[in-house]
């Protein structure tokens, strides 16, 4: 498995690996064996943040499955007891950065040019 992101979950019980296979794998931090997999979305995923409380993870993915100026980033928050997505966030023109949760809210950081912008996703 070929891993770009990786995040433990807040309880260091899991670890989350997400990469070019578009899909997100939750191991056993303590043995190593795969417990589950999120269904597989478009893009090669590139970034992966858990909530504190443990129930969402926010999955950066490029798309299509390249790294240039030319791919585009989505983010997608997902439930993590549901396996389901329960946000989306993709504006074209725009390189997501990074971000991090904030409660139930997650913060990212976008770029495009020379210009910084914060959102914010429920």
């Amino acid at each position: 498995m070929e891993s770009l992101a990786l995040d433990f979950s807040s309880d260091s019980k899991s670890l989350f690996v997400g990469g070019p296979d578009q899909s997100i794998s939750v191991i056993d931090a303590l043995t190593g064996k795969l417990r589950d997999t999120l269904p597989k979305q478009s893009g090669t995923v590139r970034g992966l943040v858990t909530s504190g409380d443990g129930k969402q993870i926010a999955a950066i993915y490029n798309l299509p499955k390249r790294f240039d100026d030319a791919s585009i980033s989505v983010v997608l928050l997902w439930d993590l007891g549901a396996r389901s997505v329960r946000a989306r966030f993709e504006q074209p023109g725009i390189a997501v950065l990074g971000g991090a949760f904030a409660g139930r809210r997650f913060l990212l950081v976008s770029g495009s040019g020379d210009k910084l912008s914060i959102w914010s996703l429920q």
